[in-house]
């Protein structure tokens, strides 16, 4: 990850440029646009398409909720680009700029508890290269190619199913699977909602968070698991996490989340530990 205080150089053949205002809602469409785009040109194929999409997700919001303030006058423009050495997206707002130095720091012990704050991080974790220039105000993303990963078999429905969630209990252990984790940010803190939901009804002794069937999660996704694990803790649940990715477990090693929550290769690992 590189700043500079300089504009972006011009780069490359422009293949959509646009300009929405600093309104959330705008969010998700946009990302989900840019997406749709670089698949249209040949720059990535449908396997690539969440991993694009959760960082222009991460990229964006930065610009609307961190640069711009919200300020609906102001504006993130988005670029999509393609030139000799490969393609990339620009992501610029109107805003104050930032400073490495105003990053959170992963080894600062409280950084674990935060439950904002790794947008940055995951954006490091998931890109082939990223750069920052005008001060913070413009990023410059390079996806990169999308790593290879073995095909997994879907496990098994569990017997309940609710919404997103399928859930099992097991006596005093109980199991939930995450089918699916969507894209925006109400959809998503919604499926923490039904989780915690689930938990307060149950007051299992230990709660099994299955996430064989999610690749990624934004750092919005992460930050309401870090809320699930101090709602765990206010009803001395333990909280554990099954079947994470290894991109996921990657960051959640960079980000020390790893500290606070035991994970394990499947839901029966998890259930049997002591």
């Amino acid at each position: 990850m590189k700043f500079n205080d300089g504009p972006a150089p011009p780069r490359g053949e422009t293949l959509l440029e646009t300009r929405v205002a600093s309104r959330l809602e705008l969010l998700t469409p946009l990302a989900v646009g840019v997406t749709s785009e670089a698949i249209s040109h040949g720059l990535i194929d449908e396997s690539g398409r969440d991993r694009l999409e959760l960082c222009l997700q991460e990229a964006i919001k930065n610009a609307m909720v961190h640069g711009n303030r919200l300020d609906p006058c102001k504006q993130v423009t988005v670029r999509l680009f393609r030139d000799a050495e490969g393609w990339g997206v620009s992501v610029r707002d109107q805003g104050d700029g930032f400073t490495e130095a105003s990053i959170p720091d992963p080894d600062d012990p409280a950084f674990p508890l935060r439950e904002s704050g790794r947008g940055i991080h995951i954006l490091r974790h998931m890109l082939e290269g990223i750069a920052y220039w005008a001060g913070g105000r413009e990023v410059v993303l390079f996806p990169g190619r999308e790593p290879p990963a073995a095909p997994e078999p879907a496990p098994p429905p569990l017997p309940h199913t609710t919404g997103s969630l399928d859930i099992l209990p097991r006596g005093d252990i109980l199991v939930v699977r995450i089918k699916r984790l969507p894209m925006g940010e109400e959809t998503s803190n919604q499926v923490f909602r039904d989780i915690q939901a689930v938990l307060e009804e149950a007051l299992p002794r230990v709660l099994v968070v299955d996430l064989c069937q999610v690749p990624y999660l934004s750092s919005v996704a992460i930050g309401r698991l870090i809320g699930l694990y101090k709602a765990c803790l206010r009803v001395s649940t333990g909280l554990r996490l099954a079947g994470l990715s290894p991109s996921l477990a990657d960051v959640f090693r960079q980000t020390r989340i790893d500290t606070l929550l035991p994970s394990f290769s499947d839901v029966e690992a998890a259930a049997a530990a002591p």
